[in-house]
């Protein structure tokens, strides 16, 4: 098990917490991605009001645990500026494309190992890349690119939100079925360093400027 170190979330609406879930039972057996630095395993949430989720639980490979702190900080500041972002594009966006970024929180292991928990989003769709790559066989794809030219103008040019995965929301009255009336649920995205690489691949594909604030909807 594992106890909470870092509170994530706060009251956002466009943020998708561990709500009152501070405990998790971690699973390292059972591996749901690898990086270079970094691997996440699953695990489920033990008490508070995700009890018995699943969850996904991000640590540092041994050999790069001393960037735990560093790094771990450095998520936080990400995922905080991407949520400013989707509390102004849910305010004016049309319905069923509002978004809500997934913020976990950092829990210690009792041998002192740190991992980011957050609440696993289950069969997601990459919809694009940090590279400029759009997901062209998903409908959604066009507005989570709308989107990331969004943060780009609404930053003044000085960062996008890019790398976005994710699904709408899962109808819990309706089992099995995932409601495009909903809002999307994504994981946490990325910035890339600035000036932003993937502007010049975005710009190529579509121009930017057809979805300034002052026309937000365009293509969407």
């Amino acid at each position: 098990g594992t106890r909470n170190t870092h509170s994530g979330g706060g009251g956002s609406t466009a943020a998708r917490t561990n709500l009152s879930s501070s405990s998790c039972d971690i699973h390292e057996g059972d591996v749901l991605g690898e990086g270079s630095f970094r691997i996440a395993v699953e695990g489920t949430y033990r008490g508070g009001t995700r009890n018995t989720q699943q969850a996904a639980c991000k640590r540092f490979k041994n050999r790069y645990r001393h960037l735990e702190d560093e790094f771990f900080a450095m998520d936080f500041k990400v995922v905080d500026r991407a949520i400013k972002f989707a509390e102004e594009w849910n305010a004016m966006c049309p319905a069923g494309r509002e978004i809500m970024i997934t913020k976990g929180a950092v829990l210690s292991a009792s041998d002192g190992t740190k991992y980011l928990v957050e609440p696993y989003i289950r069969d997601y769709t990459k919809f694009t890349s940090n590279g400029g790559w759009i997901n062209d066989n998903d409908p959604d794809a066009e507005a989570m690119e709308a989107f990331s030219h969004f943060t780009y103008h609404r930053s003044g040019g000085s960062m996008i939100v890019c790398d976005l995965q994710g699904r709408h929301k899962w109808d819990y009255r309706n089992r099995n079925k995932y409601k495009d009336d909903r809002p999307f649920h994504l994981r946490t995205p990325i910035f890339p360093p600035l000036p932003p690489p993937p502007l010049l691949s975005f710009g190529r594909r579509n121009d930017p400027l057809q979805r300034t604030p002052a026309n937000p909807h365009a293509g969407i």
